[in-house]
């Protein structure tokens, strides 16, 4: 349960707001610099700030896909369509290290253009899986398939039960 502030449950109440997704990817050292590459997206039709970064449209965020609750195990995997033109972030791209690395999906509500009480509700975060690449050189579109199910691999794992623990 997320206890949100009286202003989020007011503006919820009144329905005079908009929703707006916020999707944090993190590319991984693509460059070699020893920090890590990270795009700021939103489907919102202008830029947003919050929590002290730029979201932008510019990548044009056109869609996620397979967001849902599961009551099962197994696959857990979203997609997340953008669009690339610059040769050089669709190379950081092909270079793969964004596997194992956060992405976050987090959801705003927007009222005059503005986020509502600086508050969010975090919807997923999940661990780069693989992408894909369509279209041509004005319009590319890519796909990065992230999963929640496979975790952070080489962080601990706090359901580990070892034999002292039966």
């Amino acid at each position: 349960m997320i206890n949100a502030p009286q202003a989020i449950l007011d503006t919820l109440e009144s329905g005079n707001f908009s929703y707006a997704n916020l999707v944090t990817i993190n590319l991984g050292d693509a460059y070699g610099f020893g920090s890590d590459e990270i795009l700021y997206l939103t489907d919102f039709g202008h830029e947003i700030s919050f929590g002290g970064n730029l979201y932008t449209p510019d990548n044009n965020l056109s869609e996620i896909e397979g967001i849902s609750r599961k009551a099962s195990t197994g696959t857990d995997s979203v997609d997340i369509v953008f669009s690339v033109t610059d040769p050089q972030l669709i190379n950081v791209i092909k270079s793969e290290r964004y596997i194992n690395k956060p992405t976050s999906i987090d959801r705003v509500l927007m009222s005059d253009g503005s986020v509502i009480s600086d508050f969010s509700i975090p919807i997923r975060t999940a661990w780069g899986l693989s992408h894909s690449i369509n279209g041509d050189i004005d319009d590319r579109k890519i796909t990065l398939t992230i999963d929640s199910v496979l975790g952070d691999m080489t962080g601990d794992n706090g359901w580990f039960a070892g034999n002292l623990s039966h």
